[in-house]
């Protein structure tokens, strides 16, 4: 019941390798309502064990298009037949109550194929929603790669960014990861 135009989302982040596990800064900028913001996010990975990690995350933006603050966990576990899955969450802090997001994944490889099917829940007093998203990904080499998102939902997400409306929503997305030095990546997307 509303005209609203698509947000356009560009982002590109700067990762490391360490001891620890991947880190990787990032910076997003976003075009909707006329308006251009920007955020900028950490995203740590550390390794638990042998195929088990977490990805952690915090983010900052003093635009409304983006929440002021966005934190968030998971917890990753590899499986038998080349297969991993995830459950974590996601909180945003726009104004009043932050947004709480449940999410989650399950991803097979095939060759050097990767598909994940990721589901996002939000819990909400006026109505919970729920979307997803199917990403298939392209490995050039061990790290580097270019992938393909679709989503589709009520307050159709990303893992980066989440704008929720009361309507039916559709995303696609693409970007890639590159190698710039033994230990750097470089990731656009869009």
């Amino acid at each position: 019941d509303r005209d609203i135009d698509p947000w356009n989302l560009y982002y590109l982040s700067l990762s490391k390798n360490t001891e620890a596990g991947s880190l990787t800064g990032r910076v997003n900028q976003a075009q909707r309502f006329g308006e251009t913001g920007y955020q900028g996010e950490i995203n740590f990975y550390p390794s638990v064990g042998e195929g088990k990690y977490f990805y952690l995350n915090v983010g900052y933006s003093n635009s409304g298009i983006f929440p002021r603050w966005r934190t968030g966990a998971e917890y990753f576990q590899s499986l038998p037949a080349s297969t991993e899955i995830s459950l974590g969450f996601r909180l945003l802090q726009f104004s009043g109550e932050p947004v709480k997001i449940f999410t989650g994944s399950i991803s097979k490889y095939w060759g050097s194929y990767l598909f994940t099917l990721r589901p996002y829940y939000v819990p909400d007093s006026s109505g919970d929603s729920l979307s997803g998203a199917l990403t298939a990904r392209y490995y050039l080499n061990d790290e580097e790669y270019l992938s393909l998102t679709a989503g589709s939902g009520i307050a159709s997400t990303t893992d980066v960014n989440l704008q929720f409306f009361e309507q039916h929503s559709q995303k696609i997305g693409i970007d890639g990861n590159f190698r710039i030095s033994n230990s750097a990546f470089v990731s656009p997307g869009y």
